[in-house]
């Protein structure tokens, strides 16, 4: 039995155990697409060692060297896209094109019998590094750059290094994967075994991040309002309560609580519909007029939360009247007019978050019960004296 017919078989089996642990991935939920190019992508590699391992026992070269090729290359250059995907970006198809291409033209001339064992083994190799290096670069670009991004970036740097090493080895050897007698050289188990350590490497860490992913794409959705895409309760209290009692909590926080005046005439008024488009108009108009930092949330029927960081009680209460100030002045089609009433309070790491809500509750009761269309802040009512209750 040839020597590396061991190290093949382990490498087909575990990107075969890849391709199904990413299929499985994709099937379980549906709509993620990076899982099904990472499928692709091992699922393309399964065939170049199997191809060695017949072209070993057949002898025959010309049929089965353009399979090994091009299924290792299909297999690095299926990660680009995916990659991309993973981490929410654009596939670079200019750049996915481009490899396919020239993977094609080197698949020509690296195969040819007449050409000289460096230029074989050079574009042999070229789209491999290529690809690899490109595999690096989307990480890099596209990836919050993360410790486990980092790391991934670095295994697609190491298997970019470890190709050119290998054609070295291949030229100073005089050898190469298209030889008949490849599965018996040292170079072959060196080169299956090394090749085989870094892809399973790479395919668990992609693994591990494709399902962190998928978790975190998981809650986002469990935590977002359909209507208005906005966090829904649960999700803008579990963040709002991280921000303010978390390692930021020593900034100054302010709470707005936000409700449409007289949101049921406009129902009754306008039809459901209306009402809906509404809501999901407001989100949008509160999504374009406050800081990028600011949390909002629906946390009601018509009822939405705003948490905004580093805000005195006069910078949040100027912030709510520019808010409803704009609420008045609106624009968007479809949506009738309408305003708004909105209580302010401070929010502290010394206090649990439903008590601010608490205090915005009470000054959301005054504004509306002091004729709405106006902003009340939970601390100008406790200096002014006046006790409401909470409403119901």
């Amino acid at each position: 039995m040839p020597a590396a017919t061991f190290p093949l078989v382990m490498n087909a089996v575990v990107a075969a155990l890849f391709a199904a642990s990413y299929l499985a991935l994709a099937l379980l939920h549906r709509g993620s697409t990076a899982p099904l190019w990472f499928a692709a992508s091992f699922g393309a590699i399964v065939l170049a060692p199997l191809a060695m391992l017949a072209q070993s026992y057949t002898g025959w070269v010309m049929l089965f060297a353009p399979v090994i090729y091009l299924s290792f290359g299909a297999c690095l250059i299926l990660m680009v896209p995916g990659l991309a995907v993973l981490y929410r970006k654009p596939i670079p198809w200019r750049l996915v094109s481009g490899l396919g291409i020239l993977m094609f033209a080197c698949a020509a001339l690296a195969l040819q019998v007449t050409v000289n064992m460096t230029v074989r083994v050079v574009s042999y190799q070229l789209p491999f590094v290529l690809a690899t290096a490109a595999s690096c670069w989307v990480v890099l670009r596209d990836s919050p750059r993360r410790m486990r991004d980092l790391l991934l970036a670095g295994l697609f740097a190491l298997l970019c290094l470890h190709v050119p090493l290998k054609a070295a080895l291949a030229i100073s050897l005089r050898t190469g994967p298209h030889q008949t007698n490849y599965m018996d050289t040292p170079f072959a188990v060196v080169a299956q075994i090394s090749t085989g350590i870094l892809m399973i490497a790479t395919g668990f860490l992609m693994l591990v991040i494709s399902v962190i992913e998928l978790v975190r794409e998981t809650q986002e959705v469990a935590d977002t309002d359909a209507l208005s895409g906005l966090l829904n309760r649960r999700g803008f209290e579990q963040r709002a309560s991280d921000l303010v009692h978390g390692q930021a909590g020593a900034a100054p926080f302010a709470l707005m609580l936000i409700d449409i005046d007289h949101f049921k005439a406009i129902n009754d008024t306008f039809g459901h519909g209306v009402g809906d488009l509404t809501i999901r108009g407001f989100g949008g108009m509160l999504q374009h007029s406050l800081p990028q930092s600011a949390l909002i949330g629906r946390v009601g029927g018509e009822e939405f939360a705003i948490l905004l960081e580093r805000a005195s009680p006069e910078m949040a209460r100027l912030q709510a009247e520019s808010v409803r100030l704009a609420i008045i002045g609106h624009d968007a089609p479809d949506v009738p007019p309408f305003t708004v009433s909105i209580g302010v309070a401070m929010a502290s790491r010394a206090e649990p978050l439903q008590a601010t809500f608490a205090r915005a509750d009470v000054a959301l009761y005054e504004a509306k019960r002091s004729g709405r269309n106006r902003v009340c802040s939970a601390e100008e009512e406790v200096l002014a004296g006046n006790v409401v209750p909470l409403r119901r």
